[in-house]
């Protein structure tokens, strides 16, 4: 396995998305498996953005979290399509919906492959009211049942499996939440 970090513009095609010095193929190069990402599409400038202090690619930060186990699945598996969903879910969160990376992970989206082993961690979400609120706000996944987080209670902190969550505060307000980051504020 080999991995490597560098700017687009450094491998010379940020603009032009042929590859001119593409090697030859070998006899057994259908058996390479080859997951791609760049922080933006051809021609346009990746973000930089501050983690813990420094600057730092937004991809690049996406990319190790999901390694190190944020996208491993129950059995410590990061696979393919699933760091390809963490990635596109990181750069969301961070930058916006209008940020979009691009992806390729060499596959088709019902043939995924493994490509690290790690212990899975879960992201937290931390639900700080900030406003006198009271009652039940129902936090779910999508697609799945809501629980219920009592504001009262004040800061909670739940450990939830990386997606798209939904927060419904007592008086009908709904927030969306990504859950990817090692540790996420909500505050309400």
């Amino acid at each position: 396995m080999i991995i490597f970090d560098a700017c687009r513009d450094a491998l010379n095609y940020a603009i032009d998305p042929g590859w001119a010095d593409k090697p030859a193929a070998s006899l057994r190069s259908g058996q390479v498996k080859v997951f791609s990402s760049f922080a933006s599409k051809a021609g346009k400038k990746a973000k930089e953005v501050e983690f813990n202090g420094r600057w730092a690619g937004v991809l690049t930060q996406a990319f190790l979290t999901g390694a190190k186990g944020y996208a491993a699945d129950a059995n410590g598996v990061v696979y393919s399509s699933a760091l390809r969903a963490f990635i596109f879910a990181a750069v969301k969160d961070r930058l916006g919906s209008d940020f979009e990376p691009e992806v390729d992970d060499g596959t088709d989206p019902n043939d995924s492959w493994a490509l690290f082993h790690a212990p899975r961690r879960l992201p937290r979400i931390v639900v700080k009211p900030v406003k006198q609120l009271t009652g039940l706000a129902k936090f779910r996944k999508r697609g799945e049942q809501p629980g219920e987080i009592d504001l009262a209670a004040g800061v909670q902190v739940l450990e939830v499996p990386y997606g798209y969550y939904a927060l419904t505060l007592p008086d009908g307000t709904e927030q969306t939440v990504i859950a990817v980051w090692e540790e996420k504020l909500v505050e309400v």
